[in-house]
């Protein structure tokens, strides 16, 4: 069955730092990818760690393993336009699940090793290599089959103040925070009780304004520099931009 599903690229596998999936994480993945409109297939598997999905937007069938050491994601279309788009899907999902939790988001990103079958390939940072957790296997030259998965996001889209304060409503109180980030003035803005979003809309107005840059790349910075504060709001971010709500490019 794995094999059917990973005909054009290596199944791409996600950890967690303590080498184990959270507990509960498995079934309430799989409840928020069918809200965010995945369908199961009809011919499932008679296993409780396995399920298949469909997702029409994105043209593809999906097979989600549970290996109580890590996730599996094999996937089977047009996958060469679909992988990046469905890993930042399921990152968004994950994101979501964690935080219902209180579990730790922060997954180590691989895909399964097609040498030895029993190790994950990671990318080096130049994104040129990969290397297997499996010591007996060499690094060899990342290919399409695993960079399918990680190709970037595009960024150059024009960033509007409703779509920035629509995904970061949630995190109005770290106004002051985002604002600071952004090279904004922020100590004129009181924290009134209540105030918080009113203050966030002023400072997205006032990042604009300065038109200095103001991308979403610039965003997706800030996201990074505060994963604590702001981990959600990237992955949040990222499936927008991998979705039709976008805007236009410039």
């Amino acid at each position: 069955m794995r094999r059917q599903f990973s005909e054009s690229c290596d199944p791409l596998v996600l950890r967690w730092e303590d080498n184990i999936i959270p507990q509960g994480m498995y079934p309430a993945l799989v409840v928020n990818l069918l809200k965010e409109g995945f369908k199961m297939l009809k011919e499932q598997i008679p296993y409780r760690n396995a399920i298949k999905l469909q997702s029409r937007d994105l043209g593809v069938n999906i097979l989600l393993v549970d290996t109580i050491q890590w996730l599996e994601i094999h996937c089977a279309g047009p996958v060469h336009d679909a992988c990046t788009k469905l890993r930042v899907l399921v990152q968004g999902s994950i994101q979501s699940v964690s935080s219902k939790f209180s579990y730790s988001s922060n997954t180590l990103e691989g895909t399964l090793c097609q040498v030895c079958t029993a190790g994950v390939c990671c990318r080096n940072k130049a994104g040129t290599s990969i290397t297997c957790t499996n010591g007996d296997c060499l690094p060899r030259k990342i290919g399409p089959r695993q960079s399918c998965w990680f190709i970037p996001v595009e960024r150059s889209y024009e960033v509007q103040k409703s779509d920035l304060i629509r995904l970061f409503k949630d995190s109005a109180a770290h106004y002051m925070l985002i604002g600071t980030a952004l090279d904004v003035k922020v100590d004129d803005l009181l924290p009134i009780p209540g105030a918080a979003t009113t203050n966030l809309i002023l400072v997205f107005q006032r990042w604009i304004d300065s038109n200095k840059e103001v991308s979403w790349r610039k965003v997706l910075q800030v996201c990074d520099d505060f994963p604590n504060e702001l981990g959600k709001v990237k992955a949040d971010v990222e499936v927008f931009l991998s979705s039709d709500r976008a805007p236009n490019r410039f």
